[in-house]
């Protein structure tokens, strides 16, 4: 007898229970992902909308921020898994559509190995916490699913499973990230094609004559850690170029302008913002680079650092 011919019975308080639980877990993570896409969304992921659905006033086609489109079909996701927590078939569909981003979050975490942006600019999470955490969702989905008595559901969805991992994998090969910026261009990461550029020809130049301690500020308008920065940045710039100050100087340094002049992608960045310090005789610190988050310990020990470069 298959299943659909099987009598209904009513689930039992644990499954109902788990189902429950699952689903508010499931609900909070697609909500928080969606409202980092909506919050920090990415100015350079853009979808091209169909001139049938809407064109601009001169018959062109419109294009929005991808993020805005995803984060809408999170939202749907949420609503569909709350209404639909008893339903056998929605935690096969959530083990599916998870298994699709652990493919996803995979390729990231130990093939690009930077972040996948899941959760847009709102959060940066700790290396590999996506990908165990899409796994994590995957199983217990599962096991809910068998629990509701969907056995030979269940192996059809481990073979639908697998082929949407295998596909979240290999649509992550084709994003462009910091590891495929970086390989083609010999080996140069985006520090180093920054250093490259007109707009730092003079800090190279202190090889000749020497000249103070730089720290490069290289921040994203789409990036909200950056936006809080930003105002305490640009008030130690004015200080210090006010002074002239002869051992510490700052610079910012926006992604949008180098991908325009010097076509260095947002992508090759592996965290925003990121902060990096030059020495008196124009070469990178490569042990003194702050990035995401811990850029604020940049922040914090800006006088530190002023101290220790003018030997206070």
């Amino acid at each position: 007898m298959n299943e659909s011919a099987e009598p209904k019975k009513r689930l039992g308080p644990v499954t109902r229970v788990a189902a429950l639980l699952l689903a508010m877990c499931v609900g909070f993570v697609l909500q928080f992902a969606a409202a980092g896409k909506l919050m920090s969304p990415s100015p350079y992921k853009t979808v091209e909308l169909p001139t049938w659905l809407t064109t601009d006033a001169n018959g062109a086609p419109v294009e929005v921020l991808a993020d805005y489109l995803i984060a809408g079909g999170e939202l749907v996701i949420v609503l569909l898994v709350l209404s639909l927590s008893f339903w056998k078939v929605t935690w096969l569909g959530v083990a599916t559509f998870f298994a699709g981003l652990a493919g996803y979050a995979g390729y990231f975490t130990y093939v690009a190995k930077g972040p996948c942006g899941c959760f847009g600019g709102l959060w940066t999470p700790p290396e590999g916490f996506s990908f165990t955490m899409d796994l994590a969702i995957v199983a217990l989905s599962m096991i809910v699913a068998y629990a509701m008595r969907a056995r030979t559901l269940l192996l059809v969805c481990v073979i639908a499973a697998s082929a949407a991992a295998a596909t979240g994998y290999w649509y992550a090969s084709t994003v462009p990230n910091a590891q495929t910026s970086t390989t083609n261009n010999a080996g140069r990461d985006a520090i180093d094609r920054l250093m490259d550029t007109d707009a730092m020809s003079d800090i190279r130049e202190q090889a000749e004559f020497g000249g103070p301690v730089w720290a490069i500020f290289v921040h994203d308008p789409g990036c909200s850690t950056c936006n809080e920065m930003k105002p305490i940045i640009e008030q130690e710039v004015w200080t210090l170029e006010e002074t002239v100050d002869p051992y510490f100087q700052i610079r910012m340094a926006s992604i949008p302008e180098f991908i325009e002049s010097d076509g260095i992608e947002n992508w090759a960045w592996e965290q925003t913002p990121t902060v990096f310090l030059v020495d008196s005789s124009g070469q990178v610190m490569r042990d003194r680079v702050w990035g995401g988050k811990d850029a604020w310990d940049f922040v914090y020990g800006i006088a530190d650092l002023h101290a220790e470069f003018s030997g206070q």
